[in-house]
């Protein structure tokens, strides 16, 4: 049995005069069907942290992510995205979907990809003004892969493509960006390189949520870890929360617990 999160209530004099959070979640249910996916889930996360999101396949990640989106409603609960429902900040949350979603030999450019989280400022007639272009260029810039916009996006590897779409939700002013496996099917080196990305902005004031299956490398370079398996298992540093009996509670009793991290 793991231990229960612990979370703090500050007063109403302090709530009044602290920051929101980026995102607050209370009690969060969603169900398809007879099936619950989430249940009770409850969390907040500070401006400019740095999450991840662990857990089994099926453990309600993805809908999690959904829900923040807005493309998910909740059955029972409440989520606000820095005090507002999903419903209201869709265009301050950026959303970058599992690879496996993508058609990426769709014929586009890397400049057409990071203009389409431009699209909401467009004209009437679709006219791409000079703050679009700028708002494209410095987005791409800041992940590193300006240099690429004229390559079709087919072209690249799969870590300069997810950097793509954190370019194109970079676009779109989001302050919050949510990644749904941003890691698979990706070389190690360009790991850390979208690692570094991601960092990167986090110091900047963006705040980040990602899901991912990698305990031993990529979680441990986190702020904060969710651990989920339909319900809250834990939330806290990844030194904290990832013992024997969390990683039992969210994998079952195989999990091994090896020198240089957890192995499922």
């Amino acid at each position: 049995m793991s231990q229960t999160p612990t979370y703090i209530h500050d007063s109403e004099l302090e709530k009044q005069t602290a920051p929101l959070p980026a995102v607050d979640a209370n009690c969060m249910c969603v169900t398809y069907g007879q099936d619950t996916v989430l249940r009770d889930v409850t969390f907040s996360v500070p401006s400019g942290a740095f999450v991840g999101i662990v857990g089994p396949n099926g453990a309600g990640k993805s809908t999690l992510l959904k829900t923040l989106v807005g493309i998910v409603e909740l059955s029972s609960g409440s989520v606000n995205i820095y005090g507002s429902d999903p419903s209201q900040t869709r265009r301050m949350v950026g959303y970058v979907p599992q690879s496996d979603d993508v058609n990426w030999q769709f014929p586009v450019t890397v400049w057409d990809v990071v203009m389409m989280g431009r699209t909401p400022s467009l004209g009437a007639f679709r006219y791409e003004s000079a703050a679009d272009k700028n708002a494209v260029n410095d987005a791409l810039h800041r992940v590193g892969l300006l240099h690429r916009k004229d390559d079709m996006i087919r072209s690249l590897s799969g870590g300069q493509r997810q950097r793509v779409f954190v370019a194109r939700a970079l676009a779109q002013d989001a302050r919050v960006l949510l990644l749904d496996e941003a890691f698979s099917g990706v070389d190690v080196g360009s790991q850390y390189e979208l690692m570094a990305v991601l960092r990167r902005l986090c110091e900047e004031g963006q705040t980040v949520l990602l899901t991912t299956h990698d305990l031993a490398n990529m979680a441990r370079q986190l702020d904060t870890v969710l651990c989920l398996n339909c319900h809250l298992c834990a939330c806290g540093p990844p030194d904290e929360v990832f013992t024997p009996e969390v990683l039992e509670e969210l994998y079952g009793p195989h999990v091994v617990a090896a020198e240089s991290g957890y192995t499922i």
